[in-house]
């Protein structure tokens, strides 16, 4: 049960929108309800953590460990630390001055800044 308070942020209210549209076995896409209550489907709504209906938490949730995570951290933790992936745009936990979210990102970020590095070089050379 998630119990934190906080507002949510503009990407994990969309992130929550792209879940529940894909994954929700109890959202109708055609009449945007939710079948089991016969009305709009709150998870399109969601403004704060604790808004989550039971069942997005207990099937739909678990996939998105880092949105599990966000959702389910205390409120001070949640806003030090968490951060986006400069690659992926995932949100995770980071420690220290951590700018990826995975070994894979972060390859692909260095691979990134390392062919930026070298275009500037060719750029300054042809200059002379």
């Amino acid at each position: 049960m998630i119990t934190n308070t906080r507002k949510l942020s503009k990407k994990e209210v969309k992130r929550i929108k792209t879940l529940t549209i894909n994954l929700c076995a109890n959202y109708d896409n055609g009449s945007r309800l939710c079948l089991p209550a016969d009305k709009e489907c709150r998870m399109l709504t969601i403004r704060h953590a604790n808004e989550c209906c039971a069942y997005f938490q207990k099937a739909v949730l678990p996939t998105e460990p880092a949105l599990l995570e966000a959702l389910t951290a205390d409120n001070s933790a949640a806003d030090l630390c968490q951060k986006e992936c400069k690659i992926c745009g995932s949100i995770f936990f980071a420690a220290k001055n951590q700018v990826y979210c995975s070994p894979e990102c972060r390859d692909e970020g260095e691979h990134e800044m390392n062919r930026k590095r070298v275009a500037q070089h060719r750029r300054k050379r042809k200059l002379f």
